[in-house]
């Protein structure tokens, strides 16, 4: 699609079938539960109608599963959040650096409490430009999992959970390097 039109099916099913799973997992017993897509509309439409479709109603109420844009999000979090980069590589795409984009990312990437997971198409070296927020969100999340980069400059490892330690301006900076 273009515009706000752009739907990643195969993203969409990932995402639903991640969301399918977690509620069935212990490990995220009463946890709430969120989706943002950081492009288009329509995806999130097909992610919502994919999650009517396996969820049953009671646990997307019980866990408050919505889906939606990062505007969407404001001012609201979930334990998990989920995000759906959209593009894929066999698309043509602008370079997303404008401070709007920016802002959006952000409220998207900082609504989670407990745990974000990515969802994504590309490859960073699919995006070519460095400053591209897609590719920068790529990249950090890759070098965290895989144990390369530490969540919060300064900070090695596990921190407490409890007491603050530097360079944390506060707890939940410290639970959410954790």
């Amino acid at each position: 699609g273009s515009s706000g039109q752009q739907v990643n099916q195969p993203e969409a099913e990932a995402v639903a079938q991640e969301v399918l799973r977690m509620t069935k997992d212990p490990a995220y017993r009463n946890m709430t539960i969120g989706v943002v897509t950081l492009q288009g509309s329509k995806q999130q439409e097909v992610i919502r109608a994919r999650l009517i479709d396996l969820v049953p109603p009671s646990e997307m109420e019980s866990r408050q599963i919505r889906v939606g844009m990062p505007p969407d999000f404001q001012g609201s979090e979930r334990n998990v959040v989920l995000l759906s980069m959209v593009m894929a590589p066999n698309q043509r795409f602008t370079s997303q650096t404008k401070e709007l984009m920016v802002q959006r990312y952000n409220v998207a990437a900082s609504r989670a409490k407990d745990q974000m997971v990515l969802v994504h198409s590309l490859r960073a070296t699919d995006i070519k430009n460095t400053s591209d927020l897609r590719r920068q969100l790529i990249d950090y999340c890759q070098n965290v999992e895989r144990g390369l980069l530490n969540p919060v400059e300064g900070a090695v490892g596990q921190v407490s959970n409890d007491e603050r330690v530097e360079p944390f301006d506060s707890l939940f900076e410290q639970r959410v390097h954790n």
